[in-house]
């Protein structure tokens, strides 16, 4: 099928050529420019069905995004820790967390440990259980 719309615009083309309406660079310009842009609308339809099924991702991701936090990061309330010298240590005592999105899930359960002040401290352990989870409980990112 293409090649046969080619061959009608080549004899079109010639025509119009030969009877002075345009001339061949002319005719070449407006052929590749319909052969380039008939590639570029394909190549963007094929795409349509996987942008189809994106868009209940998509909303999926907004919802979770523009869910009310329990924490404001950009609140001005409380104390202001910059002016606050802290010689004491941190604790967490007998901590279960969950994420939102996991409620029945726990990361966390029933953990607990001290921090003391000017102390160097490792956490390890295997994937997923947990290590990044302590240190956003920490910034506050999450309320246990």
């Amino acid at each position: 099928m293409q090649f046969a719309v080619f061959a009608l615009v080549f004899y079109f083309g010639a025509r119009f050529v030969r009877d002075g309406h345009t001339t061949i660079g002319d005719l070449l310009a407006a052929m590749f420019t319909l052969i380039w842009s008939a590639f570029g609308a394909g190549a963007a339809a094929s795409n349509s069905s996987d942008m189809a099924q994106a868009e209940p991702a998509k909303r999926s991701i907004f919802a979770l995004i523009d869910r009310q936090k329990a924490l404001d990061p950009f609140s001005h309330e409380g104390l202001d820790m910059s002016q606050i010298e802290l010689p004491g240590s941190v604790e967490f005592r007998n901590v279960t967390f969950a994420y939102p999105s996991r409620p029945n899930d726990p990361v966390l359960v029933d953990v607990s440990f001290t921090i003391r002040a000017g102390s160097v401290n490792v956490i390890t352990g295997t994937s997923g259980c947990g290590k990044s989870t302590l240190v956003k409980l920490l910034a506050k990112q999450y309320i246990p």
